[in-house]
């Protein structure tokens, strides 16, 4: 048996077991065979409070230690690693919620007051990272367009002390774009940043996977064609009013 299905069918799935009461055990699967055969290739979620969630640790541990014959003590320094996404507008508007505070840390708890600030902080409860945007928004009431002129971008990032930054020139204009790179882990062990990234926020209009038409469909320029074509040029407008 992989060190993946030991984990996930002798350990993970049992304690789930023993979280959940009667009523909810049913959408629990029994095996890594059968949550793959349920899952049918796509990712099978199960959300827990926090009560239930330091309860699962507190079994994992439990299965551990009690272990005699599956020598379950290779996973006795597991850990978990939590991802939040997608809460970048919760406190990006935050007037109306700390008036008076410039602390993102302090906005970010009184927004989602789940959060144990203070805990994720010490080192020995394990590591946080944060994506911390900043962002100017200029209040003229004449429209502009802004771009990042990457010639003095990429040198800032080398200053920084990043790795070699990933250009991304917006069409065929060469010194207007946007920049990202990696910093390396002697220098992020110090300043504690991993990534860096600079864009204009025009481009979340537009962001993500845009279908373009097929090359079968442009050749004859069929209703598919028509439709996916006239849907690109809407993003564009919207993001250009």
């Amino acid at each position: 048996m992989l060190v993946q299905d030991r984990w996930f069918s002798l350990i993970i799935q049992p304690c789930i077991q023993k979280i959940y009461g009667r009523g909810s055990q049913e959408y629990v699967s029994h095996s890594a065979q059968e949550y793959k055969s349920r899952a049918a290739g796509e990712k099978e979620t199960r959300l827990v409070d926090h009560i239930k969630l330091q309860q699962l640790q507190d079994e994992i541990k439990q299965c551990i230690q009690e272990d005699g014959v599956e020598n379950l003590d290779i996973f006795g320094s597991f850990f978990f690693i939590m991802d939040i996404q997608g809460i970048k507008l919760t406190n990006k508007d935050r007037e109306h919620l700390s008036p008076n505070c410039d602390d993102v840390l302090t906005i970010l708890q009184d927004v989602m007051p789940a959060l144990d600030i203070n805990y994720m902080a010490q080192p020995e409860n394990g590591e946080c990272v944060i994506d911390l945007g900043i962002s100017a928004t200029p209040e003229g009431e004449e429209p502009i367009v802004g771009l990042w002129n990457l010639t003095h971008v990429d040198a800032s990032f080398a200053k920084s002390g990043t790795n070699t930054a990933m250009l991304f020139n917006l069409g065929s204009l060469a010194d207007y774009g946007g920049v990202s790179a990696e910093f390396p882990m002697d220098c992020a062990s110090v300043t504690h940043m991993c990534y860096r990234m600079a864009y204009n926020l025009i481009f979340e209009i537009i962001r993500g996977n845009l279908k373009f038409p097929e090359n079968s469909d442009t050749y004859v320029a069929n209703g598919t064609f028509h439709s996916r074509i006239n849907g690109i040029i809407k993003l564009y407008e919207h993001a250009k009013s």
